[in-house]
């Protein structure tokens, strides 16, 4: 079973818009939004994709090789404070896998809750 949790965030948009004047000049407007986001439990299923089949010699099927989801972004559970840290974490090409494991096994790695992916 995986536990929810509501983070409530500000978020500020820079909305851009042109005046019709001969120098160009642009008119910033900016607006505020408040979201709210569900988080969850991050499973190994939610940070991982295929990346490629790998021959796994004769008579046997073909291995999976998997990679992390790049762009997908993550927030970490505060081991001293408990409290789910603000800033949230991007996965790309250069992030840790063993860390990312490791978050996992702790169960502190928090993903936003996808409508499509999960229940």
């Amino acid at each position: 079973m995986r536990v929810l949790v509501i983070v409530v965030r500000n978020i500020k948009i820079v909305v851009s818009t042109v005046k019709n004047n001969t120098m160009g000049a642009e008119n910033l407007q900016l607006l505020e939004l408040k979201t709210e986001i569900t988080l969850i439990p991050a499973i190994p299923e939610d940070l991982k994709e295929l990346n490629y089949y790998r021959d796994a010699g004769p008579n046997k099927p073909k291995e999976k090789v998997m990679k992390l989801r790049a762009g997908i972004p993550y927030w970490l559970l505060s081991p001293i404070t408990h409290e789910i840290e603000p800033a949230p974490y991007l996965l790309n090409e250069r992030s840790d896998a063993k860390l990312i494991s490791q978050y996992l096994r702790d169960q502190t790695i928090f993903i936003a809750k996808d409508p499509f992916r999960h229940e």
